[in-house]
This record gives structure tokens, sequence and C-alpha cells, in this order.
């Protein structure tokens, strides 16, 4: 049975109150059919309360429904009519705060008016109104695509008969197909014909700065390949923060969760020499306060996510939890290497590290590829699923499902200008050939997320060398392989 819901907009506006109903919801075993936000304008908001017209209260109710976005929803469960209306209480939100202290308008009602959320008061009310907000759910179509599934019972537009209809739950139009949890720094970039020694003063040959950060890096690269991103990330309440805001925005990033504080932007100085080797220290600023309440408030979005990527450049409770709540595929790039507890190991779908970091993490050098397969089996008993390892001009190795452990080299040689950015463009490509071409082998995805990192060393800077991605299809693609022992 279903039911249409309407959280309206001064709870909307109050991350805190909205994400408090929505596990409400999930508490009490609703499940979310269609969900989406909308800016009432008059005309809709007096076609809603048409019924309210000439009450004393319809001018002020109308006036309130578009003073700002509301969140209009389709609830599924066993009785969820019933259900819904008890969990909002009574509309008489004066008299609901001391009755029913502990309904969703007790506790965040504000008048009879702003009583916090709607809920139909019938299944043939909640037909009428579901078709208001979403048309396409009584395609005329929808039965025979679904009705080898189990269904439920709802009202024709006559109200004369009944027609049965599964739950259809198309989020296609809402779904990204990535979101990223991370930093966001303003890079600094020095280059240099070579590392300066420890004490040593040299000359710079250049210098730029540009936006970067591993986070935002990353869901760039998977934007500009042709994902559907969205970024959860810190910025200071700088003149840096509100361009590094707009640059996410103008790359078609989803910013919503995207906040601006009152700290410095988070800031990355870099040296990069002329052989394209580069030397980073960042300074997290802002990126520091993104935490666990940052994955609570950005639920909506994580649950309409396919894949999460996460790094270790902003704190790491926050990162855990985001990889506890999600519920699709997980990546988490382990750079910079820290000391975590075990469980981390554990939570994501893919760990991927460079060889550096992997050193870090197991105590053994990768000096060549024989080196390889201890470190992978070494994070293996640390708990990961499925580890990779960039190894820079060597390609990258990896486990599969059975244990195996493969290396990939390049595609090709090319010429090394800067690989600051690389390794971001390789977990950005991976997040878009795993979202995209899910049917390709993990040979497959990972040589072509290798063959993306190799272009973006051929152009400075981070962001600013994710230009001109040549258009891959991996599943047409084969990639030179090897097993290791």
């Amino acid at each position: 049975m279903i039911t249409f819901a309407m959280i309206k907009p001064h709870v909307v506006k109050n991350p805190i109150a909205f994400n408090q109903i929505m596990q409400i919801i999930n508490d009490n075993n609703f499940e979310i059919v269609k969900r989406t936000r909308i800016k009432f304008n008059l005309a809709k908001a007096e076609s809603f309360y048409e019924e309210h017209q000439g009450k004393f209260y319809y001018n002020r109710l109308v006036t309130f429904m578009c003073s700002g976005p509301t969140e209009v929803l389709i609830l599924k469960r066993d009785n969820s009519v019933k259900l819904w209306r008890e969990l909002l209480g009574p509309t008489k939100v004066f008299k609901t705060i001391y009755s029913h202290p502990e309904s969703i308008r007790g506790m965040f009602g504000l008048t009879d008016t702003r009583n916090a959320c709607h809920g139909s008061d019938s299944q043939e009310s909640a037909a009428k109104e579901i078709r208001k907000f979403f048309p396409d759910f009584y395609s005329a179509n929808m039965y025979n695509k679904l009705k080898s599934h189990k269904s439920f019972m709802l009202p024709d537009s006559t109200d004369k008969k009944k027609e049965v209809f599964k739950i259809y739950k198309d989020q296609s139009s809402e779904m990204y197909d990535v979101v990223v949890f991370g930093s966001c720094n303003i890079d600094f970039i020095s280059y240099v014909d070579r590392m300066p020694k420890p004490g040593e003063t040299i000359h710079s040959l250049s210098y730029e700065s540009g936006f970067g950060g591993k986070g935002a890096n990353q869901c760039i690269a998977a934007a500009r390949l042709g994902c559907r991103t969205a970024m959860i990330a810190k910025l200071g309440n700088d003149p840096y923060g509100e361009k590094y805001k707009n640059n996410l925005k103008s790359e078609g990033v989803n910013i919503d969760y995207v906040e601006n504080i009152g700290e410095h932007s988070g800031v990355a100085l870099i040296v990069v020499s002329s052989d394209g080797e580069n030397q980073i220290v960042i300074n997290n600023n802002a990126n520091q306060l993104l935490g666990p309440e940052d994955c609570f408030k950005a639920k909506r979005l994580l649950d309409q996510s396919k894949i999460l990527i996460c790094q270790l450049e902003t704190p790491l409770p926050g990162t855990v939890a985001a990889l506890k709540i999600f519920k699709g595929f997980s990546i988490l790039n382990a750079a910079p290497a820290l000391k975590f507890p075990e469980e981390v190991f554990k939570l994501p779908d893919i760990f991927c590290v460079n060889e550096l970091e992997s050193e870090e993490l197991t105590g053994i050098k990768i000096k060549n590829i024989s080196d390889v397969k201890p470190s992978i089996d070494d994070l293996r008993q640390k708990g990961c699923r499925k580890v990779i390892i960039t190894l820079g001009k060597l390609g990258a190795a990896f486990n599969d499902d059975s244990g195996k452990t493969f290396h990939i080299p390049l595609p090709s040689q090319v010429k090394v200008v800067d690989t600051v950015g690389a390794g971001d463009a390789f977990i950005g490509a991976l997040g878009f050939f795993i979202a995209k071409y899910p049917t390709s082998t993990w040979i497959q995805k990972i040589g072509a997320s290798i063959e993306i990192a190799s272009h973006s060393v051929q152009y400075k800077g981070t962001q600013k060398s994710f230009i001109n991605f040549p258009p891959i299809d991996p599943i047409t693609k084969k990639y030179l392989h090897n097993e290791l022992s």
C-alpha cells in the first residue's frame, strides 16, 4: 500500500530537522518509492489546496507553501496511509505539542499552517495527489511491465475500480553515477628544474594556481568523462571558497552539500620537477571540519548515488561514516596513507593506493613488479576485498574475486609533463567505467582507467590536466595483463 507525503518548506530549510524526519521514515520501515524536491508557484499551491479555498487561513497557507522548496514523496509499507498520519500527529500544532509531543508535528510543527508535513487521508486522496506530482507513476504500460512482481492496490482516476500496480522505483532521473565525499584545495604549484635538497633554496621556472584537492579532482575527472556527479565537501568562507564552488557548479557537479564555513579554504603547496615528479604539502583548513554529521545531512544524496568515492585528506571519522552509510559500490583511495583501525580496510569495495602508500601500510617496499603480490596479499589479510595498487609508469595491479593478482602495464609510453593529478584521474575514471560499463571485466575497467591517467600526465596542473580525454569503450578493448605469482 502506498501514500503521498510532503515535507514543508520550513523543515526543508532546516537540514537537522529534515534529516530527523527522513530517519523517522526509515526507522518505521517505509520504502521511498519516488521522491523529488519542488518549488510551488502560486497556481500549483492554489490547485493543491483548492478544498481549503475560502477558509480564513487559505491565503496564509498558499503563501507559505511558495516560500521555499518542498520535498514530495511516495511512501510504501503495509497500512501506509494510517501509519504515516499517526506518525504526523494531529494537524493543530498548538494542541499537538502537548497531546502528541513525540509526533512529527509535535516536534517540528510551528503553527497550524507550518505543521511540518502532509500525509494523504485515504488511498483515493493518495492516488489523486500522486498524480499531481508524479504523473508518470500511473503510466498505461506499467502494469504490463511489472505484473509478475509483488503488487499493491491503487484506485484509478474515476474511483470506480481498482488496478493492480507494482511499486515502480524509477530513480533514473535522480540517480548520480558518482558522489564524492572529500577534499577541496587551492593548489599553488611551482615548476622547478629539480627538487631542492634539504635546507636548499632554488628558483622556480614557473608558477600557477588552480583548483585541486583529491576529492574534487576525482569528482571533476568523473564529470568530464560523462558521469552525473555530486560532491560533499567543506570550503572556506573566503574568495577562494566561493570561486571553487562556482567552478564545481560550472562542471555540472551537484553542490547542494558543498558548504562554505568560517575557515580558510584548504591549500596545497606543490613542487613539480622537470621529469614530472612532485612533492605536495597540504593544509586542510576547512576540509578538517568535514565529519559524520555531513554524511547524515547528505543521506538523501548518498541514497541516490551508484558509487561513493572517498580519500583521506579529510578527517577519518567522516570518511568511515560515509562508507558505513552508503549502500552502493564504494572506493576508498587511502591517500595520504594514515594509521587507522583495521575496520577501515574492510569497509570499501575497492581499496586503492599507490606504491608509496602501500609501503606505508604494509611495510613492504615495492622495488619491482615481484613485490606487488606480497603487498596486495598483506592488504587482503588486513581485510580488504579488492585491492588496486597504482604503479606510475608501470601501470597498476589488482586482485580479482578469486584472489588472483594481475598486473596491467601502461598501454603505451607517453611524454610525462606533470604527474600531480594522475592518481586522481585514475580514480575518477575508475568510478566512471564502473558506473557506465558494469558488464566490462576488471581488466578492462582498470586498463581503461590507466589509459585516462596516462593521458593526464601529458598536461600541466591537476584539474587543468583533465582535458581532451580520449573516448574509450572498455568492452571493446584488450589490455595486456599478466598474472603475478
